[in-house]
């Protein structure tokens, strides 16, 4: 038999669901953030589970150490993750949906961008450009504004640039940083 333990670097609980070979039936398992479980089955049954989760992006520790892009599962065979791998998985996991969600707000920035610009030549008027502020909605109601991430995107369409501000206001000050 061979022990296989799964961690959960997402901010939410994780449904892993599986198959093994000699049995049709589907099996779920609740995996809490920050956490791991352990699943034993033979080794043929082990590498039929991972298979099945590597199209979605699990990925083993070695492979996350090693720098491979992952989907918010880790994996190690016959040996519990260590907290330290964990925690840096969990780390290179926020970093990683931080990146793409800036990288979204400057597509949705662009698309916006483009459609009013053909909206305005379609009245004979001229857009020169677009600023977007994007500040994120804080967890606690009683977070004042300028305590909040901001992150502002301006687009000049009179010479095709695009710039992304993030912005981080700490209590009392107005600096971007």
């Amino acid at each position: 038999m061979s022990d296989l333990y799964i961690a959960n670097v997402t901010k939410q609980d994780y449904e892993f669901s599986y198959r093994i070979p000699e049995s049709k039936k589907l099996h779920r398992i609740i995996i809490a953030p920050g956490t791991q479980t352990m699943l034993r089955h033979d080794p043929a049954a082990v590498a039929y589970i991972i298979d099945q989760h590597q199209k979605y992006g699990i990925i083993s520790v070695a492979d996350l150490e090693a720098g491979k892009t992952f989907n918010g599962l880790i994996y190690r065979i016959d040996k519990p993750l260590n907290i330290d791998s964990i925690l840096r998985a969990i780390k290179r996991n926020d970093q990683a949906l931080l990146k793409d969600g800036e990288k979204r707000r400057v597509d949705v920035a662009n698309a916006a961008n483009h459609l009013m610009a053909r909206q305005a030549q379609e009245m004979d008027n001229r857009l020169s450009g677009l600023q977007i502020d994007v500040i994120e909605q804080a967890k606690d109601v009683n977070t004042p504004p300028e305590d909040r991430n901001h992150t502002s995107i301006r687009i000049d369409n009179d010479n095709g640039t695009v710039a992304a501000k993030k912005a981080r206001r700490a209590r009392g000050t107005t600096a971007l940083q």
